[in-house]
């Protein structure tokens, strides 16, 4: 019991900081194509591209805090 309870402790650390890597590529090309589309016109994407940071800040926060 004792050692699947440490792979999974392993585990989801591994996963927490891969998914920060990899989400950070995604939040950049997101905020940035919320951004191309305000300054095309559309309202909604001003909020995307300046929320996108704010999402990223608070998943390295908890990668941090858990692992």
């Amino acid at each position: 019991m004792n050692k699947i309870n440490e792979f999974l402790i392993q585990f989801t650390g591994e996963c927490l900081e891969t998914l920060s890597i990899v989400c950070y590529d995604w939040l950049v090309i997101a905020g940035l194509i919320g951004l191309i589309l305000y300054i095309f016109g559309w309202k909604k994407g001003k909020d995307i591209g300046f929320i996108m940071p704010a999402i990223y800040i608070i998943i390295q926060i908890l990668v941090k805090v858990i692992c």
